[in-house]
């Protein structure tokens, strides 16, 4: 018996829904709750004085994750699931109500209604993924960090000022030979060292979110259209189901 027989779909269809649910709910958690997994930083002090050079010091957060890689792991899984779904409407289908998919002047080949009505779903919850993927901070400028093995953004550095409160002694009134000189104590701010940020991040930009997004939804719309058309084909009429009840009855009533 061939292993690709549709019982040995049926016998794994369920995991792999399951799995692909799984990874989907996965990553809009991870998306939309972990932001600071996709997000690192390099900080480096450097100190103006030289004498307090060995105070200079780098810190440093990693980035956890990227977007891209995301979207990498949970595309098999989503894959396979669909795989199993549509290969069991389309070997359970009549194969009379059946249309072309075609998006944006692609061919993604023949489907039934059926199998464009579960395509359909899975488009929606896998655009729910892709609409909680967060971007890059607009108010930042970014660029491809080429030295990272991850699809990742930097910026510049960034240089920001650390003050020290010094202490300091002003005369207010010169001395006399009757009374002594009057002093204050004055407390000021004084620029001792600055930091250099580097921002990384394994965001995507807003543009490139946007992209996805009409593509996903430019998806929807082409199996909507093709479904309505597949919809169309004519009507396979059969009386089998008053012949049951004829054979259910037959010389009792």
């Amino acid at each position: 018996m061939s292993n690709n027989a549709l019982h040995s779909l049926l016998a794994v269809e369920g995991d792999l829904k399951a799995v692909s649910a799984k990874v989907k709910n996965e990553a809009i958690l991870t998306f939309h709750k972990k932001d600071d997994h996709f997000e690192g930083f390099i900080k480096i002090y450097e100190a103006f004085d030289e004498e307090a050079s060995n105070t200079n010091n780098k810190d440093e957060k990693n980035v956890v994750t990227t977007v891209s890689s995301k979207i990498l792991y949970i595309k098999d899984a989503i894959s396979e699931g669909l795989r199993a779904q549509l290969s069991k409407e389309e070997t359970n289908s009549s194969g009379n109500a059946k249309s072309k998919l075609m998006v944006n002047g692609t061919d993604f080949g023949t489907l039934s209604a059926t199998s464009l009505l579960a395509l359909e779903k899975e488009m929606v919850l896998i655009r729910k993924v892709y609409s909680v993927i967060p971007t890059l901070d607009p108010a930042k400028e970014w660029e491809p960090d080429k030295m990272a093995e991850e699809d990742m953004f930097k910026t510049s550095p960034h240089k920001t000022f650390r003050t020290s409160k010094i202490e300091d002694f002003k005369t207010i009134v010169q001395p006399t030979k009757e009374h002594p000189a009057q002093i204050a104590k004055m407390v000021k701010d004084v620029t001792v060292g600055h930091y250099l940020t580097t921002y990384k991040s394994g965001k995507i930009s807003p543009l490139m979110k946007s992209k996805m997004l009409k593509r996903i939804d430019d998806i929807i719309l082409a199996v909507k259209q093709a479904r309505s058309k597949a919809n169309q084909a004519e009507v396979v009429e059969t009386n089998i189901g008053s012949d049951l009840i004829d054979y259910i009855n037959k010389d009792l009533i």
